[in-house]
């Protein structure tokens, strides 16, 4: 995909500087200051050297100069290289690190790059420094990913030289979760043989951080013959590697001619999990001789309105309005009832309640036995004679009267 970063286009125009002379000379890590180090482009007294240490209070928004603008990937770039097995590209264990050679067939119909002004920056590959060789605030991440593009076409100065104008985009990792994009070729690299891989998704897409703001400088190449006036591209924000990965790459790293044993753990890598006995293949932080320039990513803009399904009424979400009226409706309902309660009477002392009488007990009327009549008497007993006794007379016997019938 390219990537539109308008904001560069006010740059002047980059250049390789010639390779001839320093290059040819043995270099390692162990002492940065002699043999290649020390003479041509990489000389200390040629300004513009990388890589530098950001200092991140004192780096010139780019706003103030020029109006800052995202790297903007668009649709172009195409085939697409994760699903193009014609795409192909090169794994290389150099002399001091691994390296991708991208589409190195350039069989893409449209070659993935930077655009700057009229002008494309076509990738041509990309390699890694562990520690980052470029530090902010003093602190390395635990790797940084270059990605080298060279000015490709008939605006740019030099069309008919491939690898001239250089502009690199540096990535910083840090270490945590395993970073899947290093995942899909981490394990294939091979010292001695250049194997080459297909439907490898390209980093724009699937590796460079989500907030594309960097920082910006004019400096050199890291390695001999450190070619100046390279244009260089920092994010800002770094990505995400394994352990296990970073521990893969040193395993490597340490059975290469060039990379050193540091004196000391560099400062800022992920401690523990820093080996003392890693090499290194990061040059020293340069003197800056410019400026460093910030870009941040802006805000993204809205989505234009739906006419047919509008989602605002008068430039105000509709949907939020509505539903903060509801809430704000029933708390009014809600505090308006309570108020409208009425008053519950004065609590009263509580009196025990006297007990119930027991419920009155039916009485019952015995049953009375029933008279037994007799049988009437058909024959009457004569009666026995009438006799009474005679009251005697005073001086006379008594003497018994007996009346007759």
């Amino acid at each position: 995909m390219k990537i539109s970063v308008i904001g560069l286009g006010a740059l002047t125009a980059v250049h390789a500087q010639p390779s001839a002379g320093p290059s040819a000379l043995a270099w390692d890590y162990s002492d940065t200051g002699v043999g290649a180090w020390a003479v041509g482009t990489c000389a200390s007294s040629v300004a513009n050297q990388s890589p530098i240490d950001i200092v991140s209070t004192t780096a010139t928004l780019g706003s103030a100069l020029v109006p800052p603008e995202v790297l903007g990937f668009d649709a172009q770039g195409l085939p697409d290289s994760a699903v193009t097995a014609a795409i192909q590209s090169g794994l290389e264990v150099n002399e001091h690190t691994w390296e991708v050679a991208w589409d190195q067939g350039h069989n893409a119909t449209d070659a993935y790059g930077v655009v700057i002004g009229d002008r494309l920056y076509r990738l041509a590959q990309y390699h890694y420094h562990s520690p980052s060789e470029h530090t902010v605030d003093g602190n390395h991440y635990d790797m940084e990913a270059h990605h080298v593009h060279y000015c490709h076409g008939a605006s740019c100065e030099t069309p008919d030289i491939d690898d001239d104008e250089i502009l690199v985009v540096a990535v910083f990792l840090s270490v945590g979760a395993e970073n899947s994009y290093l995942a899909s070729f981490w394990t294939q690299f091979v010292a001695g043989a250049e194997p080459e891989i297909s439907n490898l998704a390209n980093p724009y897409t699937a590796f460079m951080p989500a907030d594309k703001s960097y920082y910006q400088y004019l400096g050199s190449t890291t390695t001999p013959p450190c070619a100046t006036n390279v244009q260089w591209i920092l994010m800002e924000h770094s990505v995400l590697m394994g352990a296990d990965q970073l521990i893969a790459y040193h395993n490597s790293v340490n059975t290469l001619p060039q990379p050193a044993l540091p004196a000391t753990v560099p400062l800022g890598v992920t401690t523990p999990g820093w080996n003392a006995a890693w090499k290194t293949n990061n040059r020293p932080a340069q003197i800056l001789s410019g400026i460093v320039k910030k870009y941040v990513q802006p805000a993204p803009l809205p989505e234009p309105e739906d006419p047919l399904h509008p989602s605002t009424l008068a430039g105000f979400p509709w949907l939020p309005v509505i539903v903060a009226l509801a809430a704000l409706a029933l708390l009014v309902a809600g505090i308006c009832f309570f108020l409208n309660q009425p008053k519950a009477a004065p609590t009263k002392r509580a009196v025990k309640p006297k007990p119930k009488p027991p419920a009155p007990v039916e009485e019952t009327v015995p049953l009375m036995t029933a008279p037994q009549l007799l049988a009437p008497q058909l024959f009457q007993p004569m009666p026995q004679p009438y006799t009474t006794m005679a009251r005697p007379a005073y001086g006379y016997p008594q003497g018994q009267m007996v009346l007759q019938p």
